[in-house]
């Protein structure tokens, strides 16, 4: 006996593999589930009987695009409980082995008040877990394509190898370039990603192929906290202005650099905006004695070059970051719009 009341249909219910919780607060309230065939589902906690200790959940067939909508604030629980699936859903009765003792196929507008949210009840940021695998989502628009994607993805990746090994307390043996053989810029990146640790590395956890659709990248937690805080100082007032001073002579050329940039207002400027972005100086600025103008002009293209990257991930073009805390980020510097190739002559 569950020792909670009988609704609709009895049938029996298969387990599903879970997948991460979305809500929860002294245990879980929304959690996702999927079936060995890619289906998505819900589970929202409804009531547990004090007796026997049996749970009861409301489990409804769902899609990544509705859950995505749902947090970044655009539809309600109700909405995501009822609409992708025409009302229908089953309750789920669990004991405390874990184990489904009961399950009914319902009309979710015939439930219980007390299982079912209000009307207006939103997404809650502050109820997502903290611990575990993050997933982070991106809100595709109609006009997405392969490209879109993988831009996407390398740039949340990014900012999260760049983050990881220029923050100070993380910073191991300094940066190593060159000033007239290496690769460009882009390959700085690509060597911080193979410095990250792959137990720290983000990744991409799902794509919904539709039109609109979504793409998903798990991050353990420590990574996702770490690629939030560099976001929530990108968008800042004095990080915009710090980001428009040294951008106004990164746009130089490397031939140029020893008469037209003053190496005290560069280094002033580097240190203002890696101070903005809690980057350690030293992990990107090798202050060299003989080309002192090459090392600060690689050092302030490469800083700048981060700084770009927050913001397509702020701001990505083709697609929405579902973060309800950066859903109306101020606007861009200008500068941030630039061709990539202004850094084309950047050795590492």
């Amino acid at each position: 006996m569950t020792g909670l009341p009988a609704f609709g249909l009895p049938l029996a219910v298969s387990a599903l593999r879970w997948v991460r919780s979305i809500e929860e607060f002294d245990g879980p309230i929304l959690t996702e589930y999927a079936d060995d065939k890619g289906g998505v589902y819900l589970e929202k906690w409804c009531a547990q009987d004090a007796t026997s200790g049996v749970v009861r959940s409301l489990r409804v067939a769902t899609r990544h695009r509705a859950i995505a909508e749902y947090m970044a604030g655009r539809t309600s629980l109700r909405t995501l409980l009822t609409q992708p699936n025409q009302n229908a859903g089953f309750l789920v009765d669990v004991d405390r082995a874990g184990t489904i003792v009961a399950g009914f196929l319902v009309d979710i507008q015939q439930l219980p008040s007390e299982y079912l949210p209000d009307d207006d009840a939103m997404h809650d940021d502050s109820l997502r877990p903290r611990t575990g695998t993050i997933r982070e989502m991106f809100l595709l628009d109609g006009n997405w394509d392969g490209g879109t994607i993988a831009r996407l993805e390398r740039r949340y990746i990014d900012v999260a190898a760049f983050a990881h090994c220029t923050r100070p307390l993380v910073v191991g043996q300094p940066p190593q370039y060159k000033f007239s053989s290496g690769w460009a810029y882009g390959s700085a990146f690509a060597t911080m990603r193979a410095r990250m640790p792959r137990a720290l590395k983000p990744k991409s956890a799902t794509v919904e192929a539709n039109s609109p659709g979504v793409l998903a990248i798990d991050a353990p937690a420590a990574t996702a906290e770490m690629v939030l805080d560099a976001l929530r100082r990108a968008k800042k007032a004095d990080a915009i202005t710090a980001y428009d001073t040294l951008h106004d002579w990164t746009k130089l050329r490397y031939e140029v650099a020893e008469t037209k940039l003053e190496l005290q207002r560069a280094e002033k400027d580097l240190r203002a905006l890696c101070a903005q972005l809690d980057v350690e100086v030293t992990s990107v600025w090798i202050a060299e004695e003989e080309r002192p103008h090459h090392s600060i002009l690689t050092a302030g293209k490469l800083v700048a070059a981060y700084y770009r990257r927050l913001w397509e991930v702020l701001t990505p073009a083709g697609a929405e970051f579902v973060r309800p805390e950066f859903a109306s980020p101020p606007a861009a510097p200008d500068s941030v719009l630039v061709a990539e190739d202004e850094d084309e002559d950047l050795r590492w």
